[in-house]
């Protein structure tokens, strides 16, 4: 599938199918009979074979899928969007715990610590650091910050932090542990360099930074297992060097702009209510449901907060989900999918008649015609009947759209009258 030349929404990308048809001509008569289909229009790259369809909600795209598969004039039809991660759950990255040490350590000393680890990877040395604060106050200052200007941090993939509930619930020493609350967890693509850890100790006031922070991944057999092994990992922080533990998913964990103790619920019913969502989800901190996106659509998504990050782990592992009756299909929270947006699914707005007059109109021409009209009107009055707000307004009021070509012909018959009120009072002085 072609790179996108702009950047579209995930919201709406993961409504979409890129079709690559065999020949021409394609039959959008055809396309229009999916169940579920919004409209098809055509990519950035123009090419006549190929075409864009846009699905009212996820179920009716794969069931979409599956049919244009099995078409014969149909060469590909690929998702646009990021893949459910369900789906990702069975990536062998899923299956992994990140493990820090104090030390360096090798893969003999990482698998005594659990018998379900079947593979161990020694991260270089110079990919991660610790930041340590006075407080557990200025850590989490520290941390907001630097999820806000971590796009700017070169080659940092991935900023990480204790939760104080989790190392309670799983160790019960939370003084000793408070140290390592008061700790932030950097990772980089490549090895940093001083200068760089400098600068990002005076933007959050750390004390001191770590360096080198030992580190590897372990491999276990399902992602059942790394989560289980990573309750009981943590009850080992302090012991035989370790110093913290984490899931690891190179698409939960690289991704500057995702929530880690959050998960995005897709293809969520608009008629759904908050007690749906408690139903399933009885430990949930925080439901927002994002039922202005997509007005054409019953169905929008949703997303659900945890007060940890195990517990949203477990929730991403669910493969069967359903809100109010309907299927729902679970996602990593990222930031663009935490938002509505009102206007997809909505027309281009049309420009009327005399705006596509006025561009086709040579500079000189357009200079003279500015002139007479100021003439004409002194006071400067706008010419365009819709005020400014109309005018930046989404582009989804079919209605409006329809009345805006109402007026170019009630304009236009106007004009006729007027013509044939001269042409009959020429008649009348000549007779």
């Amino acid at each position: 599938m072609p790179n996108q030349t702009h950047k579209e929404s995930e919201i709406q990308l993961g409504l979409q199918l890129y079709v690559i048809f065999k020949k021409t001509p394609v039959v959008i008569h055809e396309l229009e009979k999916l169940p579920g289909f919004h409209s098809v229009s055509d990519p950035p790259s123009k090419k006549e074979l190929e075409k864009i369809i846009l699905f009212k909600d996820i179920a009716s795209l794969e069931a979409a899928k599956t049919t244009l598969d099995e078409h014969k004039n149909v060469q590909s039809a690929k998702r646009m969007g990021v893949e459910s991660s369900c789906r990702m759950l069975k990536t062998p990255d899923a299956c992994k715990v990140y493990l820090g040490f104090n030390e360096a350590v090798d893969e003999i000393a990482v698998k005594k610590l659990d018998d379900g680890i079947k593979e161990v990877a020694i991260l270089s040395e110079k990919t991660s650091c610790e930041l340590q604060f006075a407080t557990s106050e200025q850590t989490r200052i520290a941390f907001g910050k630097l999820k806000g200007i971590c796009q700017k941090i070169k080659n940092l993939l991935d900023i990480q932090k204790y939760e104080p509930m989790d190392l309670i619930a799983l160790t019960g020493r939370m003084q000793e542990n408070q140290a390592l609350m008061n700790k932030l967890y950097l990772r980089f693509s490549e090895a940093y360099d001083l200068k760089k850890i400098s600068d990002i100790l005076k933007k959050t006031g750390a004390m001191e930074v770590v360096l080198p922070l030992y580190s590897c991944t372990a491999q276990f057999a399902t992602r059942k297992e790394a989560v289980d092994a990573v309750g009981r990992l943590k009850t080992k922080i302090g012991e035989n060097a370790l110093r913290f533990v984490n899931l690891y998913c190179e698409s939960l964990t690289t991704d500057k702009n995702l929530y880690p103790n959050k998960i995005v619920l897709r293809d969520v019913s608009k008629n759904v209510a908050l007690k749906d969502f408690v139903t399933k989800f009885p430990n949930a901190i925080s439901v927002v449901i994002y039922k202005k996106t997509f007005p054409a659509s019953n169905f929008c998504h949703a997303h659900v907060g945890f007060g940890t990050l195990k517990e949203a782990a477990e929730a991403r592992e669910l493969t069967d989900l359903k809100i109010a009756g309907r299927k729902v299909y679970i996602f990593p929270a990222y930031l663009e999918l935490m938002q509505d947006l009102p206007n997809l699914g909505s027309l281009k707005k049309k420009k009327a008649v005399k705006d596509v007059e006025a561009e086709e109109e040579p500079p000189s021409k357009k200079k003279k015609t500015e002139k007479g009209a100021d003439e004409e009107n002194p006071e400067g009055r706008d010419a365009d009947c819709g005020d400014v707000e109309n005018e930046n307004a989404e582009c989804g009021d079919v209605e409006d759209e329809n009345a805006e070509c109402e007026d170019v012909e009630d304009e236009d018959a106007e004009c006729e009258d007027r013509r044939g009120t001269t042409k009959q009072e020429e008649k009348d002085r000549k007779g």
